[in-house]
């Protein structure tokens, strides 16, 4: 390994000194001030590190056995990268937002983060991703387009796409077949920018989008998904005027947590648990869900005081668990379905409960008959469990 920090290094002499040592298989090189570019080849590297060179205008790098490429934040005067590299695996990349071409020769990149590339030419980054068809991880902050369109083509077996902080796009599109995830990078985080979110895939196993105030159209197509959730941190709302899944076989585990939701539209044979937590949603919308998707088994309502009636329909079959605790504004629950096994009407005093037309008396209602119900004055609160747990509340 070389290490070269705060050396008073120029380009020529750190060519000479790369191309001396044959068997360099590591090199890091950070604070040199005289370095006005990084141009070298190496037949034995095979991890580089460049950060905090501000003074370095340009790289250039020839390495066949290269597997590791990190350009960290610091490199402030840089606008062009190349690297030519047949066996380069990991591309870290933070454009320092002055990063304008970026050339890729490589074909086997799987590991590629993108992050502060504003002012990057949208034809560099559409190149890489298309002379690296094996890459399977996508972390992308900001970057030039206004709206980003990852597909088929351009990424055939994209697997995971993560969404950095400063992420600039306002809207992103994604058609890729094999992808698994699809998810912001931290839980508290706050991206302004995106606004809309288009997923079409085959088998997708997370959807997650957290700190996204200004999202406002939300549409997953796909076989099946195993598990959603949106969600802020704070006191802020995710105002999302639609949200739609349309899943040829199943879904998963459907949860939102502080959003105000305009419409919600589900279409899937199964759909195991929808939660809504803290979110601002009207009967209407709500009535609207369990109309077009009766497929639900778990539906939990919680602490969601915009909500006044729950009626579930005949044909919801499927639906074991209605879960409504804490909903302090519910007058009126009707259940007109056979399947129907418990409910939690915890924390809702003004409530009435019917089921298939006839009121029970809640007041005298025991806990044990068909179907179980947590009474009003109880403090049970049920976990997103398929099958839910119970928690009592002192």
């Amino acid at each position: 390994m070389l290490s070269l920090n705060f050396v008073p290094i120029e380009m020529e002499e750190l060519w000479g000194v790369v191309n001396s040592l044959t068997r360099l298989r590591k090199l890091c090189i950070s604070n040199c001030e005289r370095l006005q570019g990084i141009r070298f080849s190496s037949v034995s590297l095979q991890k580089v590190y460049l950060f905090n060179l501000w003074s370095v205008l340009f790289v250039s790098i020839s390495a066949p056995i290269l597997r590791l490429l990190q350009v960290d934040s610091g490199l402030e005067a840089c606008e062009h990268l190349e690297v030519y590299a047949g066996k380069l695996r990991t591309l870290q990349i933070d454009g320092s937002a002055v990063l304008r071409t970026l050339t890729v020769r490589s074909g086997r990149v799987n590991h590629l983060e993108v992050r502060n590339c504003q002012d990057l030419d949208p034809r560099c980054l559409q190149a890489v991703l298309l002379d690296n068809p094996l890459l399977g991880e996508l972390r992308l902050g900001a970057v030039a387009n206004e709206e980003l369109i990852l597909d088929h083509i351009t990424c055939p077996n994209l697997e995971t796409i993560s969404i950095l902080d400063d992420f600039t796009c306002a809207g992103l599109l994604v058609r890729c077949p094999n992808l698994r995830v699809i998810q912001t990078a931290a839980d508290e985080i706050e991206i302004l920018s995106l606004q809309q979110v288009i997923v079409v895939a085959d088998h997708l196993a997370r959807v997650t989008m957290h700190g996204l105030p200004a999202l406002r159209n939300l549409l997953v197509q796909c076989d099946s998904v195993q598990h959603v959730e949106i969600k802020m941190c704070g006191e802020e709302l995710v105002c999302l005027r639609s949200f739609v899944i349309q899943a040829t076989r199943s879904i998963g585990l459907l949860r939102f947590l502080d959003c105000a939701v305009g419409a919600l539209i589900l279409s899937a044979p199964r759909v195991h648990t929808v939660v809504l937590y803290r979110c601002q949603i009207e009967d209407y919308t709500l009535q609207m869900t369990l109309n077009g998707c009766p497929n639900i088994i778990h539906l939990s309502v919680e602490k969601c005081d915009t909500i006044s009636q729950v009626c579930v329909p005949a044909n919801a079959s499927l639906l074991k668990y209605l879960n409504l605790y804490g909903c302090h504004g519910l007058l009126r629950v009707a259940v007109d379905s056979m399947g129907l096994l418990a409910v939690n009407l915890g924390q809702c005093p003004k409530v009435r409960f019917f089921v298939r037309g006839l009121e029970y008396d809640l007041s005298l209602h025991p806990v044990c008959k068909y179907p179980k119900v947590v009474l009003p004055h109880q403090s049970l609160r049920w976990s997103h469990d398929h099958k839910p747990q119970l928690y009592n509340i002192p």
